[in-house]
């Protein structure tokens, strides 16, 4: 059986609403909750700085100065030259707010650090295993796995095979941003570690370094090309849905005045058939009537004509008979003084 999107919607909702809420008063995040940690080797206090600037966001401080002398407050630190700020790198690529801060806290002399991804992140230990498998292969170019790295997604289970070439990768579904922004920050620490042996290096290992160091310069080219790709295309998805919605607006708008008016269209020729229906049975009824009315007065006349005939008829007949019994009697009258005479 098929479950519809909205049904998991609706049970997720549902969900949600038998779960506890705290209170919009608690729903704060104070300058303790900023992350803040003592470095010995540097002598410094540093600041979370995507902690720091989601403080500054949700409280509406704008003030740099005062929210870095709010967070050493709360967190019992001595607000001196001594503070300076640390950021994660992979998040300098995805987020344009954090990269803008941190220019400006660098133009403003603040120290900042920046944190490399950790060696234990998948998308780390990917790339060392490209490396190693590739490292017979001379360059970039010629390497199937790093290839494969750079261009599909480590997401998708449904990876396309190495042998298919490496055109089947490029045309597979680009990783997401988050994704590339990972593995740029991984191929970036790979390549700081790499330099640091190639300086001490010599002979052949320091050529099969520089080898390598010259693969992850040109995937890296690739994976900036396709994080700028990557985010240009949510920025037209996004851009892409708003149209699609102002159009649905406009659209319904229209249909509604259309429906509007053919419902108001309706409405009046029904009206006038209604109008002219009644006029026109009316008319019917008059004339009907008119009819009725004639032909009862015809009747009526008739009636009364036969009427007068027949009184006319029986009087003259009563008149008759009157008149033959008058003689009769006259006669039997002479008759029986006739007898007696």
């Amino acid at each position: 059986m098929l479950i519809k999107q909205n049904q998991l919607l609706g049970e997720a909702t549902a969900f949600l609403d038998t779960l506890y809420r705290i209170a919009l008063d608690e729903n704060q995040y104070p300058a303790r909750m900023v992350n803040i940690r003592h470095i010995p080797r540097l002598g410094r206090d540093l600041i979370q700085l995507e902690s720091f600037l989601k403080f500054g966001q949700m409280n509406g401080i704008n003030d740099g100065g005062y929210a870095i002398h709010l967070i050493c407050e709360a967190n019992e630190v001595p607000s001196t030259n001594h503070i300076a700020f640390e950021v994660n790198e992979a998040n300098l690529f995805l987020d344009t707010t954090l990269l803008e801060t941190y220019c400006q806290l660098k133009n403003s002399n603040f120290g900042v650090y920046i944190s490399p991804i950790s060696e234990y992140s998948p998308f780390y230990t990917k790339l060392n295993e490209a490396l190693m498998f590739d490292d017979a292969y001379p360059d970039y170019e010629s390497s199937p796995n790093l290839q494969q790295y750079v261009w599909e997604s480590m997401l998708d289970d449904a990876k396309s095979e190495v042998s298919k070439g490496i055109s089947k990768a490029k045309s597979a579904t680009q990783s997401g941003a988050k994704e590339v922004a990972n593995k740029l920050a991984s191929t970036r620490k790979k390549i700081g570690e790499l330099t640091a042996k190639a300086s001490t290096a010599s002979g052949p290992a320091k050529v099969k370094l520089t080898q390598q160091i010259n693969k992850l310069k040109s995937a890296s080219k690739d994976l900036t090309s396709q994080l700028g790709s990557t985010k240009s295309a949510i920025a037209h998805k996004a851009e892409g849905a708003a149209n699609a919605v102002k159009t649905a607006v406009s659209n319904a708008k229209r249909s509604a005045v259309y429906q509007f008016n053919s419902a108001k269209n309706a409405v009046s020729g029904a009206a006038n058939n209604i109008s002219n229906s009644i006029s026109s049975h009316t008319k019917g009824a008059r004339d009907a009537i008119s009819g009725a009315t004639n032909r009862i007065s015809n009747s009526v006349s008739g009636i009364k004509n036969s009427a007068s005939n027949a009184i006319d008829s029986a009087s003259k007949a009563i008149s008759s008979r009157f008149d033959s019994a008058k003689s009769a009697v006259s006669g039997a009258a002479d008759n029986v003084r006739a007898k007696f005479a």
